[in-house]
């Protein structure tokens, strides 16, 4: 948590200069504008690092029992070189664009900088299969946790194909009103690999997927201290973690 801490201070003050934000959509698509300077070795990912683009951020941790800073969650692939930047597995190729790859039990979640709420209303998600290993039709379970401010939580399934014509690809996911008009702290994804018969689960190293173009909406918040707002959003999503086994 100390290291966490310290590496978002630098986030804080790069958010101090943007002022209250504005309502409206942003679209994280981890290519324009995107800051990966909380990143210990972009493009790949580790436990605890962070993405920064707009007024949002990105964290990725492992779920791991005992996980330590640096074990590796992931990377940021670019589409338009799967054959190189993914060849320990296998990534979506209808993507020309740099994307998030959620790999080795790793978990994405992001939340505002000023610790305000927000609402996710879409986003593109791809399963991301291990190399040698057959998949189904319907691939992954795909699960998003929303978290309120108090605590309590609400989540929505979505469930992501298989290969078409022998390739894995992106496909467009819009939630439902009633997640989707619902105001969150912070919002988690976790996958769960399907096999044939339709069961899904959370598998080592198995239970992987690609994220691009969440598009999330925000409201004007009050002035408020940042620094406070944030360390405050991290306490409460590491402990949340601790406290839940999924």
């Amino acid at each position: 948590m100390k290291t966490t801490l310290r590496r978002l201070a630098t986030a804080l003050a790069l958010a101090a200069g943007l002022g209250v934000a504005q309502a409206g959509t942003t679209v994280l698509d981890f290519d324009t504008g995107l800051d990966d300077s909380l990143a210990l070795f972009p493009p790949l990912l580790v436990h605890n690092d962070f993405l920064i683009q707009g007024d949002y951020f990105l964290g990725t941790v492992s779920t791991k029992t005992g996980a330590q800073d640096g074990d590796f969650v992931g990377a940021l692939v670019d589409g338009s070189d799967v054959a190189s930047t993914c060849a320990s597995v296998v990534c979506p190729t209808n993507n020309s664009t740099q994307f998030l790859a959620m790999l080795d039990d790793g978990l994405p979640w992001l939340g505002r900088l000023d610790g305000e709420a927000f609402q996710l209303k879409s986003f593109d998600a791809s399963f991301i299969a291990a190399a040698g290993v057959t998949v189904p039709n319907v691939a992954m379970l795909l699960r998003v946790y929303g978290f309120y401010a108090n605590g309590s939580l609400k989540y929505e399934d979505v469930l992501v194909g298989g290969p078409t014509n022998g390739q894995l690809g992106f496909a467009s996911f819009a939630l439902s009103d009633a997640f989707a008009n619902e105001w969150f702290a912070e919002i988690d994804f976790y996958g769960y690999a399907c096999n044939a018969q339709g069961s899904c689960s959370r598998s080592n190293n198995l239970a992987q997927f690609a994220l691009d173009n969440i598009t999330l909406a925000s409201r004007v918040p009050e002035p408020a201290s940042l620094a406070l707002a944030v360390i405050a959003l991290v306490g409460a999503g590491a402990a949340r973690r601790r406290s839940r086994s999924v």
